[in-house]
């Protein structure tokens, strides 16, 4: 049995349930973020944390470009090597 398509208001009504939904985890996130601003303010380690946090940045930015460096140079080889294996497959009519 085939599936119904669903009506134009069904559809509304998702896309609106879907929106609902959006605004109310953008508003725990902004309620956690202030949570864990006040709790840094609290421990007093809001400037130690903040070093911390840019030196991991900075480290995952590095490990970042050496995958792409690994990710090109494969590239590069497996497009020089792209035709080997495959001699006599194609042939000239």
């Amino acid at each position: 049995m085939a599936k119904k398509k669903p009506t134009k208001a069904e559809l509304w009504n998702s896309i609106q349930t879907i929106a609902r939904e959006c605004v109310q985890l953008r508003e725990r996130i902004m309620n956690m973020e202030h949570l864990f601003d006040m709790l840094l303010d609290f421990k007093k380690i809001n400037k130690e944390f903040i070093m911390y946090v840019e030196d991991k940045i900075k480290e995952n930015a590095d490990a970042a470009k050496e995958v792409q460096e690994t990710v090109r140079e494969n590239n590069a080889g497996s497009n020089a090597n792209e035709g080997r294996g495959a001699e006599g497959v194609r042939q000239n009519a």
